[in-house]
């Protein structure tokens, strides 16, 4: 299993730039109250974007700012006049670190003889499980929204 709960993915469209960066803009420039998808996020000049679900199961602030629970970080790029589509889906990185502690806290518990520590064993995985639900349907969404058939799907270490 990857540690950081990451999926990486890479698309190669049959269109034109042109064509996939207004497809592009037309899902990320939704109205907030536009309730026909859960997707919201930016498209930058150099075609790099970043996407989020719009509702959430919750939300963190760390470091002053809100922070959604799953991101989609990606890029389009043009090779032999060729649009590839590469992205990275992945959870909150505070999310990720919390997960790890409530491992750690477990694992010396275990070890100090603290066996009742091993009650946060399901809490882990139900987290766990809600981490990766959430990116692996931010993704769904954004390859169903843009039409796009996976090249390849890659969990990176």
């Amino acid at each position: 299993m990857n540690p950081l709960f990451k999926l990486e993915n890479t698309y190669e469209v049959n269109d034109s730039m042109e064509n996939v960066r207004s497809k592009m803009k037309s899902l990320v420039n939704r109205r907030w109250s536009d309730f026909s998808e859960n997707i919201s996020g930016t498209l930058s000049d150099d075609d790099s974007f970043k996407l989020h679900p719009k509702w959430s199961f919750g939300y963190i602030t760390g470091f002053g700012s809100p922070q959604d629970f799953t991101y989609l970080i990606g890029t389009i790029e043009e090779v032999n006049s060729r649009v590839i589509i590469k992205s990275i889906t992945r959870p909150n990185y505070i999310n990720i670190g919390f997960f790890y502690l409530l491992i750690f806290i477990m694992v010396g518990g275990v070890l100090k003889g603290n066996f009742q520590l091993l009650a946060i064993a399901p809490v882990c995985l139900v987290f766990a499980g809600v981490m990766i639900f959430g990116a692996k349907r931010l993704r769904n969404r954004f390859e169903r929204m843009m039409d796009l058939k996976e090249k390849n799907d890659v969990l990176t270490v």
